[in-house]
Formats: structure tokens, C-alpha cells, sequence
């Protein structure tokens, strides 16, 4: 289902976690994540070949190596997260038809998603936040940090 090795590579991985000392003491450092983060929400925010409506997009979407996602709002505003950590797990699961933007995938799958999720991030100014997200967006969420640790829907499944 992955295109290619290149794609492999860094959907595969998990990637490195945003330097948050860096992010506040350089300002170069600084404005390469905060480029990441344009170019992470621009992408959950606009259509691709094969994938007309991204609900979020993720650091390995994007080939970035760092710890980035974003998902959408509404058809013009997405929120980024950096570092994004699922903190706590609600009890209730449910069973959700799945697709991904990142393999070419013939049908959606079937696979089975905690409704609530309490996450730990930092918005694009640095801030620690800590929320907890409800099916929507939180499916969303779960699917684009599991892609950042390297976990594709595929093995979910």
C-alpha cells in the first residue's frame, strides 16, 4: 500500500519530537518549525489527488521528521499541535470506517478508535496545552499521532 521507499522511510518511523528549549531560545530553529507548521496545515486545508477532503495531516504526510500534526476545524481553519501526546485514554471504543491520504488504500477500513482522548501539545507559540477531544476530531488526532510514532492504519486494521 506505500508508494515508495522514500515513503516507507518516514511513515514507518517515529519521528523526533520538537525541540521546545530550541524553539524558544532561536529564533532560526524557531522559524523552521513554525514553516513545518504552515506547510502541515496548509496540506490539512487542501485537497490532493486521491484525497479530496484531508481531515488532518501529519509531520510523515508531510515528510517532515518532526512531531507535527494538524487537523481541521472547518473548510478554513486548522488547528497545529506540536509534540502532540495522548495523555489518557477514554473507555468507550468504537469501531469507524478509516481512510488515509498517505497509501493508496482501495476501500476505507474497518478499525477501532477510543472516542474521548485527553492530549498534551504545544501550540505554534509555545504553550503547553492540555485538552481533551471527543470523536470529532479526536479519531482524526489519533490517526495523525499514530502516524508520527510510525503506526499506519494499516496495522490497526
Amino acid at each position: 500500500h506505500i508508494r515508495n521507499e522514500e515513503d516507507k522511510d518516514i511513515l514507518t518511523r517515529k519521528l523526533f519530537d520538537v525541540n521546545m528549549r530550541l524553539f524558544h531560545s532561536s529564533p532560526s530553529y524557531k522559524r523552521i518549525v513554525l514553516d513545518c507548521c504552515a506547510y502541515i496545515e496548509w496540506s490539512t486545508l487542501t485537497e490532493k489527488e486521491g484525497y479530496k477532503k484531508p481531515h488532518g495531516w501529519s509531520g510523515a504526510n508531510a515528510g517532515i521528521p518532526f512531531n507535527i500534526i494538524a487537523y481541521k476545524i472547518d473548510d478554513k481553519s486548522a488547528r497545529v499541535m506540536i509534540n502532540p501526546k495522548i495523555d489518557a485514554y477514554g473507555d468507550l471504543k468504537k469501531k469507524v470506517k478509516s481512510n488515509c491520504g498517505s497509501l493508496t488504500l482501495d476501500k476505507p477500513l474497518e478499525i477501532e478508535r477510543t472516542v474521548q482522548v485527553y492530549v498534551t501539545y504545544y501550540d505554534i507559540r509555545g504553550n503547553v496545552k492540555r485538552t481533551s477531544f471527543g470523536p470529532n476530531p479526536g479519531f482524526t488526532i489519533q490517526h495523525e499521532i499514530e502516524h508520527n510514532l510510525g503506526i499506519l492504519i494499516t496495522d490497526k486494521g
